[in-house]
């Protein structure tokens, strides 16, 4: 929820406020937790635009910034690999370099790095993080099943990978979070996708209404539900 309403994605940091403070977890190891769902992500993002590349020929501009994306998904793949197995042998280096700030500030720097290098570094042991690779795909299945379900609510004969390109493009273009819920943005992206594939402008704007209201607004739903029935450890009169 936060996530949909505040920019440059700072509902990840609310959230591993939450959870550090409801399961009393440190807030370094539930941070370096969202780095590695977010690396998931990345990587799920990256395997979508190899079966798009692949499968689909894709407008001019939706090419050229998948290319881009899958670029960069293949970069910090290969920098979370090489930090994975190798990250942890540079942390005596790493605090060398941070000698210049106060001793406190670059002790939680490294304690916090180790957490994160211990994350990243598990999610290459397949039995493991066997669980969250699945999850996170079938997140993009599901997610892409939506938009393929509402193209049957709006007779729009777009086959299953033009829905996996507009789970895509919304991924890209909406990450910023520069409006409330992406308002607009996720709007305009949406009808862009369609109407490069032949959709009629007006039914194109009102899937995007539809679309929003099923992707984003149940998800604020369900947010605040939970803030209203549960109780709020940021506000539960506890000390951080």
């Amino acid at each position: 929820m936060l996530n949909a309403l505040l920019p440059i994605r700072m509902g990840e940091l609310g959230r591993a406020y939450w959870i550090s403070r409801s399961d009393n977890q440190p807030l370094g190891r539930v941070l370096a937790t969202v780095v590695a769902e977010r690396l998931t992500d990345l990587v799920m993002l990256g395997l979508s635009l190899v079966i798009l590349f692949l499968s689909v020929v894709l407008p001019p501009w939706a090419d050229s910034s998948g290319r881009l994306a899958l670029s960069v998904s293949v970069l910090v793949l290969i920098v979370a690999v090489v930090l994975g197995k190798w990250g942890r042998q540079l942390l005596p280096t790493l605090e060398k370099l941070l000698r210049w700030l106060p001793a406190r500030l670059t002790h939680v720097i490294l304690r916090h790095g180790d957490t994160a290098l211990t994350e990243i570094a598990a999610l290459g042991q397949w039995r493991s993080s066997a669980g969250v690779w699945g999850l996170s795909a079938l997140l993009v299945m599901l997610a892409a099943a939506t938009n393929y379900a509402l193209f049957f609510a709006f007779d729009l004969r777009l086959s299953p990978l033009i829905a996996l390109l507009l789970f895509v493009v919304l991924q890209i273009g909406g990450a910023p979070v520069a409006t409330p819920g992406n308002l607009g943005i996720f709007h305009l992206l949406t009808v862009l996708v369609l109407t490069t594939f032949g959709a009629d402008r007006t039914v194109a704007v009102a899937y995007a209404v539809v679309l929003h209201l099923v992707a984003v607004g149940t998800r604020i739903l369900a947010g605040g539900v939970i803030l209203a029935t549960t109780r709020t450890p940021m506000f539960d009169g506890r000390e951080a």
